[in-house]
């Protein structure tokens, strides 16, 4: 999936599945933060991203963890691939 405008693109890739059956999972699923770009994903509620989330195979921090910035609601979560993104609702 490809996400362009004027200035910017952004691509998603799918791992190979003979790569991804070497990439070792822990339970809970260790997060990949340390990068210095962050996805955020805009959506209407939180709550109904961070139950996508855990039926997609990834997880959301709980509600106790969600921060304000830049005039909504945000929340990290974690993809199948445990790359962190955010998710952000409207205040």
């Amino acid at each position: 999936m490809t996400l362009e405008s004027e200035h910017l693109q952004v691509s998603s890739v799918r791992v190979p599945t003979h790569a991804a059956a070497a990439i070792p999972l822990a339970d809970p699923v260790d997060r990949r933060a340390d990068t210095p770009l962050r996805l955020v994903l805009p959506g209407p509620h939180l709550a109904a991203a961070r139950a996508a989330a855990s039926g997609l195979g990834g997880s959301a921090d709980p509600v106790e963890r969600q921060w304000r910035r830049r005039g909504g609601r945000r929340v990290d979560a974690v993809d199948p691939e445990r790359i962190v993104v955010s998710r952000r609702e409207p205040l």
